[in-house]
């Protein structure tokens, strides 16, 4: 009887879930913001002068966003949404405390997460964001109808979220370099190599030169002695007449 073909058998779950705990470097890490620990009373006296400051940025864009979202419901949604993340961000501020709590325990809370100096990243990021697509737009106005268009509550408004959203980046991100933990000095172990790579400057690895880097491509050296030059010496050459 001839050979049949052998069907290849399906892996069950339980299988594949062996099989996935077998070999975990095939597992794809995505990298993740730790979130920063420790409260504001732990920071600098500079650093929480500043949190001071983007505090007052933040009631100026409750004050102004709110009306804006009426008449402008949506772009105002987005300078609502950086207002609520800077209360978060304030939440052991006394004066921040009431709306933090409404906030928390509201749906939004639940969105947020617990505040905190967590919330600092995505307050640099969107409070960024939002006055470079301000400032675009004012511009854009502002060179179709000069100062005639201050004449318009709802450019008026802008104007005034565009002072507290800039005043918010610059002072959060200030804030965000002083928290940052400072890098490691000294060397890291690593060289640029001419073709833009790295190689570990260690003495290990047979490389020689106290971990410098070998220079790429090779040079060419005086060729050596071999027993072919060695041959040829050994007939002296013919005088020609």
């Amino acid at each position: 009887q001839g050979s049949r073909p052998v069907r290849p058998k399906t892996l069950c779950a339980a299988q594949r879930r062996a099989i996935g705990r077998a070999s975990p470097s095939t597992a794809m890490v995505v990298p993740m913001m730790a979130p920063m620990e420790g409260g504001i009373n732990a920071l600098p006296r500079e650093v929480r002068d500043m949190l001071g400051q983007i505090k007052k940025a933040v009631y100026g864009l409750w004050i102004l966003g709110i009306p804006y979202t009426v008449l402008n419901p949506l772009s105002g949604f987005t300078v609502l949404i950086l207002a609520i993340v800077g209360t978060f961000l304030l939440k052991e501020d006394p004066q921040m405390a009431a709306c933090y709590s409404v906030l928390r325990e509201s749906i939004i809370g639940q969105c947020c997460g617990s505040g905190g100096l967590a919330m600092l990243p995505p307050f640099v990021m969107l409070s960024i964001l939002n006055a470079v697509f301000d400032t675009i737009q004012l511009v854009q106005i502002f060179s179709l109808y000069g100062s005639v268009a201050l004449t318009s509550p709802l450019i008026v408004l802008k104007l005034g979220i565009w002072i507290c959203e800039l005043v918010a980046a610059l002072l959060s991100f200030r804030v965000f370099k002083a928290v940052m933990p400072p890098l490691p000095d000294g060397d890291s172990g690593y060289q640029q190599l001419p073709g833009g790579f790295a190689a570990p400057s260690g003495g290990g690895g047979g490389g020689g030169g106290g971990g410098l880097p070998r220079p790429w491509p090779p040079q060419a050296g005086p060729p050596a002695a071999g027993p072919r030059a060695a041959s040829s010496n050994r007939f002296p050459a013919r005088a020609t007449a």
